[in-house]
């Protein structure tokens, strides 16, 4: 049994090891799920790791999930702080309440993947409405502005929020370019494409290159240089 969960821990790329690394992801606001569990003589463990490892797939990177083993010496104060009264114990932390919540759904797949979807907090503001997009920009001096045709935020814009939080990132699914033409950033934009637009006091930039997350993210970089 030890073997069977060690062999998942070890395909899975987010096993925390230190205390100091689950302080940090505390301090940084974003959402993340953490699996308290153990490495010995836990079954129920053994399961939610399998089923944890199609969870992430999922969800993408969108929403981290990562793995605690309170076996772990480098851990232990990390699992104290939890109070925990069983194994394996699902928790998110920084959720959408601004607390820390303990998963209370199904163990299984689809009923795990809802449970974040629904409790975990965008590092950017989602406007599914071309009425609300412009309300929201025109609350902002400086921002950046995403206009995709999807109807739900692509799993890059959460890396994205993650890593700019120098600045406000407002997103418009199902992007209408018709509509956005009576607003001064439509002049900005492209029908049909992926638009990334930085605005500082009435002056707007596009980016102008491919859509590759780590373009996109060198682009961000140096306009915070500027």
């Amino acid at each position: 049994m030890i073997l069977a969960v060690l062999s998942f821990m070890k395909d899975f790329d987010r096993i925390l090891d230190s205390d100091a690394e689950f302080d940090e992801l505390v301090k940084s606001g974003d959402s993340f799920v953490a699996a308290f569990l153990l490495t010995e003589g836990c079954q129920p463990c053994v399961q939610l790791m399998q089923i944890f490892m199609e969870v992430a797939k999922d969800l993408k990177q969108s929403v981290p999930l990562h793995v605690v083993d309170c076996e772990d010496k480098r851990t232990q104060k990390t699992c104290s702080s939890q109070l925990l009264k069983g194994y394996p114990t699902v928790k998110m932390f920084n959720s959408n309440q601004n607390k820390t919540i303990e998963m209370d759904v199904a163990r299984n797949q689809s009923a795990i993947f809802a449970w974040v979807n629904k409790n975990h907090k965008r590092p950017f503001i989602h406007s599914p409405t071309t009425s609300d997009f412009i309300e929201q920009i025109n609350k902002k001096d400086e921002f950046i502005a995403v206009l995709t045709t999807k109807s739900k935020p692509a799993n890059l814009l959460y890396r994205l929020g993650r890593e700019s939080k120098w600045i406000q990132i407002i997103v418009n699914t199902d992007f209408e370019y018709s509509e956005l033409q009576q607003h001064k950033i439509g002049k900005y934009a492209v029908d049909g494409q992926l638009n990334v637009i930085y605005c500082k006091f009435e002056q707007c930039q596009r980016y102008q290159g491919n859509g590759k997350g780590y373009n996109i993210q060198s682009w961000i970089d140096g306009l915070k240089e500027e």
